[in-house]
């Protein structure tokens, strides 16, 4: 179970620093009105969806059948990795392209203009969707429950292993929400400076983490391949 843990960290720190504007979405919802609810809302949202993917990938493979094992990992498995590690490196172009210049403002979804009003049940479906459904949080989770599979896990080992993923990658999220309401006056004006650096930051970050990653994924997948 150890090494399976250590297997899935990586992808469950690129699942937190791929993703600003949930981050920002959630500092957004911290100096909103109903901060105390809609805040914690987003991150129980978050939470589940990866849950909810992560078990449902887990619950429907086979993994013997499907993904091998960590000796002998099928060709399903590998090509999956690869496929995966391909698509990064295409999102990390595509965000690296789009990316501002020099003097330009950084463009942002304008349902992020919306959140200030938000409640704590539309938060929740937020953070759900994000979590769940965006291609980039797939592409991780998809990797980490290849790499569960593949482990050869009792249920209750494989329960403890997906549990950690789903605590590393709602760090990024829960973190600033945990501090405001621990030390309410000190978190908002860090936050206030986190909400400025990733607005104009956004897009590189994004774009770098993603390629990383991509990398990652692809060498994992051809070494398998080609072994």
């Amino acid at each position: 179970m150890g090494a399976a843990i250590a297997e899935i960290v990586p992808a469950a720190i690129g699942l937190v620093l791929v993703n600003p504007l949930p981050i920002l979405a959630v500092i957004l919802l911290l100096f909103s009105p109903k901060a105390t609810s809609t805040a914690p809302a987003f991150v129980a949202g978050w939470i589940i969806g990866m849950a909810v993917v992560l078990g449902l990938l887990l619950v429907v493979v086979s993994p013997d059948a499907v993904f091998g094992d960590e000796r002998q990992p099928s060709t399903l498995a590998s090509l999956v990795r690869l496929a995966l590690g391909a698509v990064l490196l295409f999102l990390a172009l595509e965000r690296w392209r789009k990316r501002p210049g020099p003097g330009e403002e950084t463009a942002l979804p304008s349902w992020l203009n919306t959140l200030e009003q938000a409640s704590p049940v539309k938060a929740l479906g937020l953070g759900a969707l994000f979590s769940g459904v965006n291609p980039k949080n797939l592409a991780f989770t998809v990797s980490a429950g290849v790499t569960i599979a593949q482990a050869d896990l009792t249920a209750a080992a494989s329960l403890v292993t997906a549990a950690a993923y789903v605590l590393i990658g709602s760090v990024g999220v829960a973190a600033p929400v945990v501090w405001y309401f621990v030390a309410r006056a000190s978190a908002s004006a860090t936050l206030a400076r986190w909400h400025v650096w990733l607005m104009a930051n956004y897009a590189v970050v994004m774009a770098i983490v993603l390629f990383l990653f991509g990398v990652i994924l692809v060498t994992r997948g051809l070494g398998s391949l080609l072994g």
